[in-house]
């Protein structure tokens, strides 16, 4: 049960000690367990101390593209696929509701080749260059260089034609070892601010910890779970929505803030989330 909006966040030296109260764990990837090139090194202990202590583990990630392709990036990393038991993606969501509803559609992809590419096998729609030819966007990130002005015409263009965008990223930003990059929650943001229909995917939205639950075959009505991420818009307001347990790691996309970078720290600026412990990094 989380903590009353009043009180602190209590400080952590480690989650290992949270485990054995906790039937599953969601662990957010990006700026927890790697920062998007290097495998953060306690991840495999802190998962080891979950295998002794029964606890399951769901890897979740609002990645735009399908888990197949992330469990491939964490192997190369060094966390292999015996460390945890399951991953779900935001990508993996997006996918699935395309199927389900465009499908045999034609889509305008937002975002760079590499990105169609990964998703290329699992898609059910047709792809579109020219976005008046579409019948829905998908909006997986920016290409290198692109920023969110760039996309005013565009934006302009599907809200005049009624187009849906499938924001297969719910975040916002992400550090990418030193630096800070934009993702397609801006872009689902800032089309959401004209009026257009969007359909966001991955944390905090429901889809993800359906699946996750799901795979886990966790009831989490019954189960107790603990959550551990960076983000405080997409994991800790998750894990409010669930009722879980949450550790916010201080060392990722907020960590320009809490190091004094901001005039307000993220627990002030997002009042009305709080989350139960925080800890400089996983371990």
């Amino acid at each position: 049960m989380s903590l009353p909006p009043q009180e602190a966040p209590i400080s952590l030296p480690s989650v290992v000690g949270l485990l054995p109260e906790h039937d599953l764990l969601l662990c957010d990837l990006w700026g927890v367990v790697h920062d998007g090139h290097q495998l953060n090194p306690n991840a495999l202990s802190v998962f080891e101390a979950c295998k002794t202590n029964n606890v399951k583990i769901v890897l979740l990630s609002n990645a735009p593209r399908p888990s197949e392709s992330v469990v491939e990036k964490l192997s190369v990393m060094g966390l292999v696929r015996e460390a945890y038991d399951d991953i779900v993606t935001s990508g993996d969501v997006a996918l699935s509701f395309s199927k389900t509803n465009f499908l045999h559609k034609k889509a305008y992809l937002l975002g760079d080749a590499h990105d169609r590419a990964l998703i290329d096998d699992g898609v059910s729609f047709q792809w579109v260059d020219d976005v008046c030819q579409a019948d829905f966007v998908f909006a997986m990130g920016f290409a290198k260089g692109q920023q969110l002005k760039d996309f005013n015409e565009a934006f302009l263009t599907m809200k005049q034609a009624g187009l849906a965008m499938i924001c297969a990223n719910a975040d916002k930003w992400v550090h990418v070892g030193h630096h800070l990059l934009p993702c397609a929650g801006l872009m689902a943001e800032a089309y959401q601010s004209l009026g257009g229909e969007v359909h966001m995917f991955g944390k905090p939205h429901d889809a993800v910890y359906d699946r996750s639950f799901a795979l886990a075959a966790c009831d989490h009505r019954t189960a107790s779970v603990l959550v551990i991420g960076d983000n405080m818009e997409t994991d800790i307001q998750g894990a409010v929505n669930i009722k879980a347990t949450s550790v916010l790691v201080t060392s990722g996309v907020h960590r320009d803030a809490f190091a004094g970078g901001q005039e307000k720290s993220p627990i002030e600026l997002f009042a009305s989330i709080r989350p139960d412990y925080m800890i400089e990094s996983l371990a």
